[in-house]
């Protein structure tokens, strides 16, 4: 089977979000407690935003694995995603999970909602903010041809559920190191 433009960078990225995972503790602090990496524009205070020179006809939505609220590991993955977008071609959107509504509830991790009752409450919420920071990017550039949703751990795991429940209307997924062996809290 040919690698395709869209296989590689895919497997570039779960083999570095797997190591930055591994090897970043899960509270490591710092003095910019913002969610975006410096360099990145912030559409908000909870949505990264990068995009290679020129108009991009795709769009993918990078959805987090579990984040402890005020560590800055996750500027590895988004730096690392900004890296690709701009060597292919496509824009990200790297918006923040939500604090108390992942496993176990806590107020220490940024998560996705998984269960179905963090989702009743949230979804709606996180999803019409992914979709308001789309609308800017649309008004700057014009129409995405694609739009795809990618998530790692967590975010793989909140990402297959909005696949499974066709929640957004999107071209595609992509969902890496996803899964939970323990039983969701309703």
């Amino acid at each position: 089977m040919p690698i395709t433009r869209w296989k590689m960078p895919v497997v570039a990225l779960v083999l570095a979000l797997v190591s930055v995972a591994s090897m970043q503790p899960a509270h490591a602090q710092t003095a910019h407690p913002g969610w975006c990496a410096p360099e990145l524009e912030s559409l908000s205070d909870s949505v990264c935003y990068v995009s290679p020179s020129g108009k991009s006809q795709t769009l993918v939505i990078f959805l987090h694995p579990l984040v402890g609220v005020g560590s800055n590991w996750q500027w590895d993955q988004q730096r690392w995603f900004a890296r690709l977008a701009r060597s292919l071609g496509f824009s990200v959107l790297m918006p923040r999970g939500r604090a108390g509504i992942g496993p176990g509830r806590s107020q220490d991790i940024y998560a996705w909602p998984t269960s179905q009752k963090m989702q009743e409450q949230h979804e709606d919420t996180i999803i019409a903010e992914w979709m308001q920071s789309k609308r800017v990017l649309e008004q700057r550039q014009g129409r995405f041809e694609r739009v795809l949703v990618f998530g790692f751990s967590n975010g793989a795991y909140y990402a297959a559920s909005l696949a499974l429940r066709g929640r957004l209307p999107v071209d595609g997924y992509g969902v890496f190191a996803g899964g939970s062996g323990a039983m969701s809290r309703r």
